[in-house]
């Protein structure tokens, strides 16, 4: 037996680094011309996923780079 270990990722905000992202709940055709909505900031756009593991490290290096 293989024992596979499975990658978690998580979306997260590049404004204020929040993670709670909603996606539109439409069909993939449309849905790759409508983005994503941080419900924290309210930011429209583009999320990076980020391994959940590396979350935390991520979310640190946002903001000492928004000083």
């Amino acid at each position: 037996m293989i024992n596979k270990q499975i990658s978690r990722y998580v979306k997260v905000c590049l404004l204020c680094g929040g993670t709670n992202i909603k996606m539109p709940n439409l069909g993939l055709d449309v849905r790759m011309t409508i983005r994503d909505k941080c419900l924290d900031c309210d930011y429209i756009g583009n999320f990076p996923e980020i391994d959940v593991k590396n979350a935390e490290e991520f979310k640190k290096k946002l903001k000492k780079t928004d000083k």
